[in-house]
């Protein structure tokens, strides 16, 4: 799947010397390029309601909505996000699926919070009859040292053991082969599929053959596929076919 739910790497796109003076019909635009050029190599797409969904128009391929702000709010240490839409707003506006974005850190228990979030998120998207794509990005305490792998693995521990469970968790790279393993061990039933993070092509590549191979669903993936490459339709559905193939591959 394309992820392309992107504001401000889409602003810096399309002015890179002022990516505040980005319009907003500059950015459909740019948003409209990539879409046409994979509109036949991706199975879904995740966008955004302010860009996003007037540049698919045309488009008769199912997409995923963005539920939350864009942007991370911080209090004392503490990243939370906030809700932009309702779940029933977003089906009306045609989506197939959600996607939940929010930060967890492990080891505070103020980000319990928003694990309350998801689960009144999985909650409305119950009641509407659409599933949910929940993102988890991590971060840690600067008085203890996790590995990614730790961190990814402790947060998903508590989302299962509190009963937050989406249909598809959207997850950060955890380090390796083993730790692919350990999520998809954990998980069970549930579909985990790789995030690119704007990790730049060749290293995503490598990263979504590993997670395939060990458990990991598929990706949906943006910047890495597109960032450097805006413009290049070529190129833009040559990286997307072969991220694919890896896929169908592993």
């Amino acid at each position: 799947m394309l992820a392309l739910d992107h504001q401000e790497h889409f602003k810096k796109i399309v002015n890179p010397e002022d990516p505040n003076l980005a319009t907003a019909d500059q950015i459909i635009k740019a948003k409209q390029k990539i879409l046409h050029a994979l509109k036949e190599e991706f199975t879904a797409v995740l966008l955004d309601t302010e860009y996003g969904l007037p540049a698919y128009e045309g488009i008769a391929k199912p997409f995923i909505l963005r539920l939350e702000k864009s942007g991370f709010f911080e209090t004392s240490g503490v990243k939370t996000v906030e809700i932009q839409h309702s779940v029933s707003e977003l089906k009306n506006k045609g989506a197939s699926g959600i996607k939940f974005l929010l930060a967890f850190n492990p080891d505070r228990e103020e980000s319990l919070g928003e694990l309350e979030k998801a689960r009144q998120v999985r909650s409305d998207c119950q009641k509407n009859s659409l599933p949910l794509f929940l993102e988890i990005l991590t971060y840690q305490n600067e008085d203890r040292q996790l590995s990614k792998s730790e961190l990814i693995l402790n947060s998903l521990e508590i989302f299962m053991q509190k009963g937050v469970v989406p249909d598809v968790f959207k997850i950060e790279y955890p380090g390796d082969q083993e730790s692919c393993q350990k999520i998809s061990q954990l998980l069970k039933e549930t579909p985990w599929i790789l995030l690119s993070g704007g990790d730049n092509f060749n290293e995503f590549t490598t990263r979504v053959e590993v997670a395939a191979k060990n458990g990991a669903a598929g990706f949906l993936a943006g910047r890495a596929v597109w960032q450097d490459i805006p413009d290049n339709e070529t190129l833009l559905k040559s990286r997307f076919s072969e991220l694919a193939k890896v896929v169908l591959d592993a």
